[in-house]
């Protein structure tokens, strides 16, 4: 990926989740050279980069503020870590916005993808 993507590192971590019926769901994380985390995974024969820090920012309606605390609770020392936290969440709020903006991105952005399945099949 690092020859197409410019920003990606060689550093990311896979997770294989396997369904009771074994079908399989590849999950990659990939840390950026900006210090930005990518969600990396395939839906619908598609393949999907999404920022961390904008699944997290979807699930709870929390301020950026709470979640910066959250994540760097323990590590305050580490200014590197910091100031990557701090550079995701200036990034979504830049892109995506609120918690009801980002769950309405990421909502039509699978509903479209879905439906379309739907009448293929």
């Amino acid at each position: 990926l690092q020859e197409q993507r410019p920003l990606f590192t060689e550093f990311a971590v896979q997770i294989r989740c396997v369904r009771l019926d074994q079908t399989s769901q590849r999950l990659t994380l990939h840390y950026l050279s900006d210090g930005q985390v990518i969600l990396n995974f395939t839906y619908n024969k598609s393949l999907y980069f999404i920022p961390v820090v904008l699944i997290m920012k979807s699930l709870l309606a929390v301020t950026d503020k709470e979640v910066y605390e959250h994540l760097v609770e323990g590590h305050e020392t580490d200014k590197v870590y910091c100031n990557s936290i701090a550079s995701m969440l200036r990034t979504a709020q830049t892109e995506a916005g609120t918690y009801d903006q980002i769950r309405h991105y990421l909502g039509k952005l699978f509903r479209i993808k879905a439906e379309l399945a739907r009448l293929v099949h």
